[in-house]
C-alpha cells in the first residue's frame, strides 16, 4: 500500500507568518505605555491660564513653565492655584471627558509636573468643576525642591475624591469647565510653585486598539507584497 509522503505545506507559510506577526502586535501594542490624548505644555506662553492667591503669577520663559510667587508679607500658610477654563488652552482640555478630542475616547486620568522652591507647599490637589459640581483629588506631596515631579490623578470615583456623589462625579466630567491645581504655601515667605505639562491621558485600551490597528495595516500590506514576489 503506497504511503503518502507529507511535505513542507508552503502554502501555508504566509498564514503562520501572518499569525506570528499578529502575536507579536498584540505583545507590543500590550507593553506601550499610555500616550498623551491632549497636552499643554507651556511651550511658549501661559497658554490663556492664570492664578489666583498668589502675589505674582508669570510665564517663566527659561523653563516654559508657570510660575506662581508668594512673596510679600503678611498672613501665611496662603492659598494659591493655577487655573484654566474653557478660555484657556485653545479649549483643548474642558469639555466632555468622556467622549473627549477628534478620537472620541475616554480621558482615563490627568496629568501634570509641578516644581517647588525654597520650599514644598503643605497641600497640592487637582480641582475638575462641571455640571456645576466640584471634585477635588489631593496628592501626597513630594517634599524635593527645584526638581520636576509629576502627579497623576486617575478619575475613578472612589479613588481619592471628594466632593458630592459618584453620580455628580460622573456628570461633571461630562461637562468640565474649569480645572485648578491648588497649592497651599508653607508658613514663610519667598516662595515660588510652577506647573508644566498639563495632560489629559485617554484609556489605554484605546491607544492599543489604534496602534494595533496600525500594525495590522501595515503587517497585512507586508504580506501582499510577499505573495506577489513569491507568485
Amino acid at each position: 500500500m503506497p504511503v503518502n509522503v507529507v511535505g513542507p505545506n508552503h502554502n501555508m507559510k504566509p498564514k503562520r507568518t501572518s499569525w506570528v506577526l499578529c502575536g507579536i502586535v498584540l505583545a507590543v501594542s500590550c507593553r506601550i505605555t499610555v500616550a498623551t490624548l491632549i497636552q499643554e505644555p507651556f511651550a511658549d506662553d501661559d497658554g490663556g491660564w492664570r492664578a489666583t492667591g498668589v502675589d505674582a503669577f508669570l510665564y517663566d520663559v527659561g523653563l516654559g513653565a508657570l510660575r506662581a510667587e508668594m512673596t510679600d508679607s503678611g498672613l501665611f500658610p496662603k492659598f494659591g492655584a493655577f487655573t484654566a477654563d474653557s478660555s484657556s488652552s485653545d479649549g483643548n482640555l474642558t469639555g466632555d471627558y468622556l467622549l473627549m478630542g477628534a478620537e472620541e475616547v475616554t480621558v482615563q486620568s490627568v496629568r501634570f509636573d509641578f516644581r517647588s522652591t525654597v520650599v514644598a507647599p503643605s497641600s497640592l490637589s487637582l480641582v475638575l468643576s462641571g455640571a456645576g459640581h466640584h471634585c477635588l483629588y489631593s496628592f501626597a506631596v513630594d517634599d524635593s525642591i527645584d526638581v520636576w515631579k509629576t502627579y497623576e490623578a486617575a478619575l475613578i470615583w472612589d479613588q481619592g475624591w471628594s466632593g458630592g456623589t459618584a453620580q455628580d462625579f460622573s456628570a461633571m466630567l461630562r461637562a468640565v469647565d474649569h480645572i485648578q491645581v491648588q497649592f497651599t504655601s508653607q508658613g514663610q515667605m519667598d516662595q515660588a510653585y510652577l506647573l508644566d505639562d498639563f495632560t489629559l491621558v485617554p484609556e489605554p485600551g484605546t491607544t492599543a486598539l489604534m496602534l494595533l490597528g496600525g500594525f495590522l495595516t501595515l503587517a497585512r500590506g507586508w504580506m501582499m507584497r510577499r505573495r506577489s514576489f513569491s507568485a
